[in-house]
C-alpha cells in the first residue's frame, strides 16, 4: 500500500484503507462514493487482497466476497439526469425572481416611492 497506488495515500485516500480502483459497472451513473465495508458495516482497513491490486474488477469483487467484504457504491442512475436538471433550473429561476423582487423593492424604497 504505497503512496498513490491502488491502496495507498494518494488522491485523498487514507493510508490504512482499501481503495478499489476499478469503476463500478453502472453505465451513465453519477457515482457519489465507493468504499469497501466489513461484515459489521465499518470501513475495511486491510490488508488489501492481491486481485484488487493487479486484477480485474470481477476478480477483486470475488476476492472481497471470500473475505465477506462488500464494495458499497452510492450513486444516482442515469435515468434521473433530467429530473436533476429541471430541479436545478427551477431553483435558480426562483432565486433570480426573489433577487429581482428584492432589488425592485430596495430601489423603490431608496427613491421614496
Amino acid at each position: 500500500m504505497g503512496d498513490g497506488g491502488p491502496g495507498g495515500g494518494g488522491g485523498g485516500v487514507p493510508n490504512n484503507s482499501l481503495y478499489v480502483g476499478a469503476k463500478a459497472d453502472i453505465p451513465g451513473a453519477w457515482v457519489y462514493s465507493s468504499q469497501v465495508t466489513a461484515p459489521d458495516g465499518s470501513t475495511f482497513l486491510g490488508p488489501e487482497p492481491q486481485p484488487c491490486v493487479s486484477g480485474s474488477y470481477n476478480a477483486c469483487t470475488t476476492a472481497l466476497a471470500r473475505l465477506h467484504l462488500r464494495h458499497v457504491v452510492t450513486y444516482q442512475p442515469a435515468s434521473r439526469y433530467w429530473a436533476f436538471q429541471f430541479a436545478e433550473t427551477g431553483l435558480y429561476l426562483l432565486l433570480a425572481l426573489l433577487l429581482t423582487g428584492f432589488c425592485i423593492w430596495r430601489v423603490n424604497r431608496r427613491l421614496g416611492r
